[in-house]
């Protein structure tokens, strides 16, 4: 059976640090099981069918009424999930989510 398996690298790759800032990698998102965490976002369908597109979200009042708890004034870098499954990472900065998920895996 292991001859068969293709593993690129052991482990779960968790970010990297760049400028002192330190950005969570998309298999960290993907690793997420849903809990209460201060950087994750839990979005709707019409969210994340954006999210996996390529394009940056808006916060919008669903956004805020599903994560009462979220602070979305403040400028950081997140996990989105979907149905409690972690989609990937996005950046929060001025009421809006850029996307980050990686280019090769959006749904064009």
């Amino acid at each position: 059976l292991e001859k068969d398996l293709n593993v690129k690298y052991s482990g779960l790759y968790l970010g990297y640090i760049n400028d002192n800032e330190y950005i969570p990698s998309n298999e960290l998102a993907h690793s997420m099981k849903y809990k209460k965490y201060n950087y994750l976002i839990e979005i709707n369908e019409k969210n994340a069918n954006k999210y996996l597109s390529g394009e940056v979200i808006d916060v919008d009042d669903s956004m805020i009424n599903m994560n009462k708890d979220f602070d979305f004034d403040k400028k950081q870098y997140v996990i989105l999930t979907y149905n409690g499954i972690g989609l990937g990472i996005g950046r929060l900065v001025n009421n809006k989510i850029k996307n980050i998920y990686p280019k090769g895996l959006r749904n064009f």
